[in-house]
């Protein structure tokens, strides 16, 4: 035995690959790196695309920005390639009904799911490599369904439940698929996988229909899963006997139900169908989402194992999971585009987290309680009485001004995230939302809300969203119990005042775009905010030119971005500067000014009221006036300027000092002083008026 050492030979050049190598590793970056997005904007987005509208937005790169919601580019429609790589998404929600996307990069985020993608008809080619999705069969069902135009599929580097199956899943259901995981799908491929999974449900047919038929109520339930799910794939089958089976009689409404899953059954037990069972079967079961219906969703009945559910666009108008307890571990649910007018059948799963009811028809938590028609009218007079004699006084009389939901019990206790966007939703009261007391995320943008009302018992949100509706003022109960608020979205709605704003003492970000904000004063009174550091006024008259800016960087200490944009420290030295300016300017009228206070429009000082400035009496506070800049320019300059409502100066022969002679006026950008008692001056021959 011997050892041979290699040692380096220090002596010897470098290689041409070497140096080359080296001259690779050295070299700077092609492309530069590009400042984090803190929030999405559709100016931030134009500014991102470069373009002007964001109907011209037809390629977007999102890439490393952390973001976690990306709301705002549901409204791009007109976009074909999408790249949202390395970010911090857990979902693709946001991604729908973009009827042009032909490439989208969702890799290296944290997604759990697929079921975000909807209607992507165009969508050519996906990549969610490097993600956290579990479920093969869901996943590619909803692609499947979604996205048929799909070529390329990258699914590689994630936590698949059973790995081994993956790519034999995909390629049964994607027939057209030419690259999956970065490699060329070969015919024989794809030809083998559709025919293994055609074998293996003709398998699991057999198995069901050879068991044996029994009376217990478990197994009842057992065959009626059954027939939801492999009978009806039976599309051709016409006649069925069922005669003698323990199903027959346990079964409730036992033919009408198995007369709705079969609907090209022609004779069921030697019985011809009958088309009025048919229009019975439909009326009781069409629309109602049960456990049979998620038993064949899923290709399973192991209801516990259920974490997620999602059945988007179905017509779903009622929701019987019952018993409640066979979902014991499901935590979202996701009905959007129903027709679901409450939450009946929901509000008893325990454990549910998250709930989305998007695009539905939402009035209530509860069914509103309809007068039943077969009672008389003195049956439904005393089903409305309180007292069972007259003259009595009613024992709820003291409890009529309580609200709609009074002292009503708590409702899912576990709800934590609540979707009810786009439901024309015009009374919050009516929801009965103060029932959900641990919610601490509400979603309510798209909707016909005029008042914000109704939120007394939801003392624990955190985020509300109200974009996209009618709201025109806020009233002191508005968010009289929303204390640990941190994110209030009023986007896109009438409101003129900002009042009632003080209970939100923890508010961290407050959107208030596309309003009706029009007298810069209105932003002073969010100085009742102490924790606010993220503030948008963007498409408000009062943001245009973004002549706002100094003051309420001014205003508020706390601010670190203003409209979508960071607040430095070199813009908020500026504003200081443009504020002591301000005060020496003001001096010119011999007034003592106070030097903490400042006025937002252009940063005046703040003048107390009722404030004399020799001779002159300002009444009204910081509105009623504004400082002229820069009174040593030209005449010309200043004329021009002012416009005719411009301050005329008239030197007092008696005094030797400048006295106001003329009425104020504002112009737009400037308010001139006025005069205490002009005409009570010009009486008294020029002589300042009796102090």
């Amino acid at each position: 035995m011997y050892f041979e050492y290699i040692t380096e030979d220090k002596d010897r050049s470098p290689s041409e690959e070497e140096i080359l190598n080296e001259a690779a590793l050295n070299m700077e970056p092609e492309l530069q790196p590009q400042p984090k997005l803190f929030t999405l904007n559709e100016s931030i987005l134009l500014r991102v695309a470069r373009a002007n509208v964001l109907s011209q937005i037809t390629v977007l790169n999102l890439h490393g920005n952390s973001l976690s919601k990306i709301k705002e580019i549901s409204s791009l429609t007109a976009l074909r390639r999408l790249t949202i790589s390395f970010n911090k998404l857990t979902c693709l929600d946001d991604i729908s009904h973009m009827p042009n996307l032909e490439i989208l990069d969702a890799s290296f985020n944290e997604i759990t799911t697929l079921e975000g993608l909807r209607r992507l008809a165009r969508l050519k080619q996906l990549d969610v490599s490097w993600n956290r999705l579990t479920k093969a069969r869901e996943d590619t069902a909803v692609l499947r369904k979604h996205s048929p135009a799909l070529l390329k599929l990258d699914t590689r580097h994630n936590p698949w439940n059973k790995p081994e199956t993956v790519k034999l899943i995909i390629l049964s259901r994607f027939t057209t698929l030419t690259h999956l995981d970065g490699e060329v799908v070969k015919e024989e491929e794809a030809s083998e996988a559709v025919h293994m999974a055609a074998a293996s449900k003709i398998n699991q047919a057999s198995r069901k229909f050879h068991l044996s038929l029994s009376s217990t109520s478990e197994e009842t339930r057992f065959l009626r899963q059954e027939i939801s799910i492999y009978l009806k794939g039976l599309t051709n089958l016409i006649i069925l006997d069922l005669y003698r089976n323990p199903i027959v009689e346990k079964l409730e409404n036992y033919r009408i139900y198995v007369i709705f899953h079969l609907p090209s059954l022609k004779a069921l037990d030697g019985i011809a169908v009958d088309l009025s069972e048919c229009e019975s079967a439909k009326h009781m079961f069409r629309g109602r989402l049960t456990s049979d219906t998620v038993a064949e969703k899923l290709g399973h009945s192991n209801y516990a194992e259920v974490t997620y559910l999602s059945l988007q666009s179905c017509s779903i108008r009622m929701v019987d999971l019952s018993p409640p307890d066979l979902f014991c571990n499901l935590l979202s649910i996701n009905l959007e585009r129903n027709n679901l007018t409450s939450f009946s059948g929901i509000i008893h799963l325990p454990h549910v987290k998250v709930l989305c009811l998007n695009h539905n028809h939402i009035e209530s938590i509860l069914p509103r309680h309809r007068t039943q028609t077969h009672l008389t009218n003195r049956q439904v007079l005393h089903s409305k009485v309180h007292s069972s004699g007259y003259g009595q006084q009613s024992s709820s009389k003291g409890h009529r001004d309580t609200g709609p939901t009074g002292s009503l019990e708590p409702l899912m206790a576990s709800l934590e995230v609540l979707h009810l966007s786009h439901n024309s939703i015009s009374n919050m009261a009516n929801l009965q939302l103060s029932r959900l007391t641990n919610l601490k995320a509400l979603f309510l943008q798209g909707n016909d809300i005029s008042q914000v009302e109704g939120l007394e018992g939801l003392q624990q949100l955190r985020e509300l969203v109200l974009n996209r509706n009618r709201i025109k003022t806020l009233t002191k109960n508005s968010f009289a119990a929303q204390t640990v608020l941190l994110e209030l979205h009023l986007a896109e709605n009438r409101i003129r005042e900002l009042n009632h704003l003080d209970p939100l003492i923890e508010l961290r970000k407050l959107s208030l775009d596309m309003n009706k904000l029009q007298d810069i004063a209105e932003l002073e009174k969010l100085e009742v905010l102490p924790s606010l550091t993220e503030l948008s006024i963007v498409g408000n008259p009062v943001a245009r030119n973004s002549l706002h800016r100094p003051a309420v960087v001014l205003r508020l200490n706390q601010l670190q971005v203003l409209d979508g944009m960071m607040v430095t420290l070199e813009e908020r030295t500026r504003a200081e500067l443009l504020n002591e300016e301000s005060l020496q300017t003001f001096q010119f009228y011999g007034a003592p000014l106070p030097t903490a206070e400042m006025s937002f429009h252009a940063l005046l000082p703040v003048l107390p009221h009722k404030t004399t400035l020799r001779g002159v009496t300002l009444s009204g506070g910081p509105q009623n006036f504004m400082h002229v800049h820069d009174f040593g320019s030209d005449k010309k300059q200043r004329n021009s300027s002012f416009g005719p409502a411009a301050t005329n100066f008239r030197h007092n022969q008696n005094t030797g000092s400048n006295l106001l002679t003329t009425q104020a006026l504002f112009d737009g950008n400037t308010f001139i002083i006025p005069h205490g008692n002009q005409e009570q001056d010009s009486r008294h021959g020029g002589k300042p008026p009796p102090m």
